[in-house]
């Protein structure tokens, strides 16, 4: 199963909502059904 790891970290005392983009490309197959581009929305409530 293809996975991805992404990591984050928010500056120093943030709170609220962060939100950042991955895109995806399969240099070998330019038509993976796996490729392109997902926006992730995080939420920093404390830290």
């Amino acid at each position: 199963m293809p996975t991805a790891v992404v990591y984050y970290q928010s500056k120093p005392n943030f709170k609220g909502t962060d939100q950042f983009k991955y895109q995806r490309i399969n240099q070998d197959n330019p038509n993976d059904r796996l490729n392109g581009e997902i926006i992730l929305t995080v939420t920093v409530k404390y830290r």
